[in-house]
């Protein structure tokens, strides 16, 4: 579909998790009425595919695509849900984040420089990242609470969504905070402290 399903799987997984997010709530209900059907099926329980239940759901809610796969090859009667939207919102060509860049382009600028599922979900969960980077400077306050935008007076209060949003050369000033984070440094960039010393990293 243009994005792994290891990736498709994680990014659902932390919106069925996420408790502000707004898909959260239908993405939910989708994953448990899919789950409750999949128990229903003939060859669940023990030593069947009870084991597989949560995967099972969650794979079946994503896309039709995904359903229509998982359906033949697991030869499954019972009728199954995608959470809705058009697109898909977790299909390659939904927009989870609605930010007008879909999850397939934003794995796609997220693979090409190298970067982890963790980083795919990071941008395909905020909508002022695209996985490639469109700011420069970036500002990053680890102790910020508020609205995160990535600028000097709403800084991002992670340093992995700075280095996702900075551009390739660009900058990104950390004004604040310490940070247990071990960020994945995916391309050449810069970091400063203008305001003191921060603390990025366990040590």
């Amino acid at each position: 579909s243009g994005v792994l399903d290891s990736w498709e799987l994680r990014l659902f997984q932390s919106v069925l998790c996420a408790e502000s997010h707004p898909l959260r709530q239908v993405t939910v209900c989708t994953f448990l009425d899919n789950r409750d059907t999949f128990r229903a099926e003939p060859f669940y329980g023990p030593g069947g595919y009870a084991a597989f239940e949560n995967a099972a759901a969650a794979g079946l809610s994503l896309s039709t695509s995904m359903q229509t796969f998982i359906i033949a090859d697991a030869s499954l009667v019972g009728a199954y849900q995608v959470v809705p939207g058009f697109p898909q919102p977790f299909s390659a060509l939904g927009d989870v984040d609605g930010d007008g860049f879909t999850n397939a382009a934003e794995a796609a600028a997220i693979a090409a420089m190298g970067g982890t599922v963790e980083d795919f979900v990071v941008s395909a969960l905020n909508p002022l990242l695209n996985g490639a980077g469109s700011m420069n400077p970036a500002y990053v306050n680890f102790n910020f609470t508020g609205t995160e935008e990535g600028t000097e007076l709403n800084p991002f209060n992670t340093l992995q969504e700075g280095v996702i949003a900075v551009v390739p050369g660009g900058l990104i000033h950390v004004t604040g905070g310490i940070s247990p984070e071990t960020p994945r440094i995916l391309k050449p960039l810069a970091i400063d402290a203008p305001l003191g010393l921060v603390r990025i990293g366990d040590n």
